[in-house]
């Protein structure tokens, strides 16, 4: 098959991670893709880098459109997927008049503002919409999309078949300052209101006077981190939270920690989540779109925004290391179904279906 993959975003966000191993998935299996993505934007960069065809576009969508069509023009494709809500508005732009197929992918489960636009662009522009889980599925039956107009792809992760060393755990733990006893909590997100690194502090001040030991770090970067609330629960904490900024977790990242948190009011999928599961880390997440789909029985699922609960559960999960260690375990071969393995071998059959069905 020959694929146009579109996405007009300027950030290397989740929905650009995932076409970027969706495409590395469909490579793998011989089909030839080209990235269609704003000149300098962090994707173009590294689908360059990787060797994947790219095509640079810019707003707005009627100069988009006019790059993509002469692209069509004069190489035909089999396949257009747009990877965001604008993306979607440029593929059908781009190929009205042509013979192909085009999908939408459909990565939140947010409220849209606009019900008719909504509806417009996702039940008529689109031979099929990919959601991301099954919330996000919901979200799209709820707002007027057909259920048979959509189909369930859940985002993978590249699963890591080999753990890292023993070192690995305290070395991570000295970079932080954190000890060999100490009960370390992690969080990897945007600092965005709706992450919940407040509560998350907040539940952590109200363990320390019975569990002195408890320590968290909270990584990721935006404009709560330096809000003057979280600077002063950071302070309040006197050294017992870590706000280390934007980092890649790596093996030796989770290596460290005792247990993790997504205690989020909203996620499409919790691809964090499923990260650090697959380094045998128990989570604690929020009981809202797709966590319950990732965690399943091998974590603990909470209200969203309750600091009570957020705090019961950490509690219960440091009262017991070895059946954390059983539950990390289970965790691991959880995450194992969600690898980009399954997700690519997903994709190429849908893929394939909408291409015979279009001939």
């Amino acid at each position: 098959m020959r694929i146009l993959h579109i996405d007009t975003g300027n950030v290397m966000r989740g929905g650009q991670e995932l076409l970027m191993m969706t495409a590395r998935g469909l490579r793998a299996r011989g089909h030839e893709q080209t990235i269609a993505c704003p000149a300098g934007s962090p994707l173009d960069e590294m689908a360059t880098a990787e060797g994947f065809r790219v095509l640079h576009i810019e707003r707005p969508y009627k100069r988009a459109s006019r790059v993509i069509r002469r692209l069509l023009h004069s190489e035909p494709h089999d396949l257009v997927s747009a990877h965001d809500a604008r993306a979607q508005t440029v593929s059908f732009l781009s190929t009205i008049g042509f013979r192909v197929v085009r999908v939408a992918n459909r990565l939140v489960v947010f409220q849209p503002k606009n019900l008719f636009t909504h509806r417009l662009k996702y039940k008529y522009t689109c031979d099929v919409v990919v959601a991301l889980s099954s919330a996000v599925k919901a979200t799209l039956v709820r707002n007027g999309i057909p259920a048979e107009h959509i189909e369930v792809i859940t985002g993978g992760i590249i699963f890591p078949e080999q753990l890292a060393d023993p070192a690995a755990r305290a070395r991570m733990r000295a970079r932080y300052g954190f000890a060999a006893g100490d009960f370390v909590i992690g969080h990897v997100a945007a600092f965005t209101s709706e992450k919940g690194q407040l509560d998350a502090l907040e539940a952590l001040q109200t363990l320390l006077p019975r569990h002195s030991n408890m320590r968290m770090v909270l990584a990721g970067d935006g404009p709560l981190r330096e809000d003057a609330r979280t600077k002063e629960k950071v302070a309040a904490l006197e050294g017992n939270a870590q706000l280390p900024g934007y980092i890649k977790p790596d093996a030796e990242f989770y290596a460290g920690l005792d247990l993790f948190l997504v205690n989020s009011t909203a996620e499409a999928l919790g691809l964090s989540a499923l990260y650090a599961m697959a380094h045998e880390v128990p989570v604690i997440a929020s009981n809202v779109g797709g966590l319950p789909e990732v965690v399943g029985d091998t974590g603990w699922l909470i209200p969203a925004s309750n600091v009570a609960a957020l705090a019961a559960a950490i509690e219960d999960a440091a009262a017991d290391p070895a059946s954390l260690r059983v539950r990390g375990q289970r965790a691991r071969e959880h995450a194992r179904g969600f690898s980009s393995e399954v997700t690519a071998e997903k994709t190429e059959a849908l893929y394939h279906q909408l291409v015979r069905a279009n001939s």
